[in-house]
């Protein structure tokens, strides 16, 4: 119980930080750093959920939208070879 209760202590940081906060913030800062987040989140996670029915199909519209790319063979980056300095 003690090993519990030092790790908790040691942890706490994030949900003394969010106690502190939560008491501490306007209305106004609550609702536009907390519930306008989440509430975008769940939207968003709603519609995509509704256009997609695999997690690899997420993921795969995810990179296209960030720009990013995987390294595999279609990929112009996949041909380069990169050499130490």
């Amino acid at each position: 119980m003690r090993k519990l209760k030092a790790f908790y202590k040691a942890n706490n940081f994030p949900i003394v930080t969010f106690i502190r906060y939560w008491k501490d913030a306007s209305t106004s800062e609550l609702i536009v750093d907390l519930f306008f987040p989440v509430l975008l989140a769940v939207v968003l996670l709603y519609f995509t959920s509704l256009t997609t029915d695999k997690l690899s199909m997420l993921i795969g519209k995810f990179q296209q939208v960030s720009g990013l790319s995987t390294a595999n063979e279609n990929s112009p980056l996949s041909a380069l070879e990169f050499s130490p300095l």
